[in-house]
């Protein structure tokens, strides 16, 4: 991911087209010791994820935020595709909050909202992820005029979709 740019090719062209999504796995034990690929997001998909995770007040609802995250950053290592879908929120939440931890922490860590130094303390570890992760979707504001992310189709969340 350090490609330089090439000569001739204004800064400007050069970010536009640089693919800057980065990706690495996670072991979850709590199902079976399997290896998920967790993907980076865009501002833009997290922008939506926020959007969607706003409760009446206006205020972030983690418990909606979490699940969304999932499903927007899981893949299959193997086959590079997309692992869950909006459809499968409701069964995400009777997963091991263990198992979707692993998950969101690796996310926030791709996202740039949670470090080194926060995933290793572990004092106050669900204090320390749930601060970090308020830290994104904070930076992400509470508009976006974004309308769909996740590919197209039943797969698709956009701004329609409800829980």
């Amino acid at each position: 991911m350090t490609e330089t740019r090439k000569p001739g090719v204004s800064l400007h062209d050069h970010i536009m087209g640089y693919d800057d999504i980065t990706s690495d796995t996670v072991t979850v034990p709590q199902w079976g010791d399997v290896v998920v690929e967790v993907r980076s997001i865009s501002l833009d998909e997290r922008n939506i994820i926020v959007k969607q995770s706003r409760n009446k007040k206006g205020d972030t609802d983690l418990g909606k935020y979490y699940p969304r995250l999932v499903v927007a950053t899981c893949f299959d290592p193997e086959t590079g595709e997309r692992l869950f879908t909006m459809q499968d929120i409701p069964g995400l939440e009777r997963k091991s909050s263990a198992a979707l931890d692993r998950i969101t922490k690796l996310a926030a860590k791709l996202a740039g909202v949670l470090d080194d130094e926060d995933e290793e303390n572990e004092d106050d570890d669900e204090a320390e992820f749930a601060s970090a992760a308020q830290k994104g979707v904070d930076a992400a504001g509470k508009d976006s005029s974004s309308t769909q992310i996740f590919g197209s189709g039943s797969s698709s969340l956009s701004d329609s979709d409800t829980r």
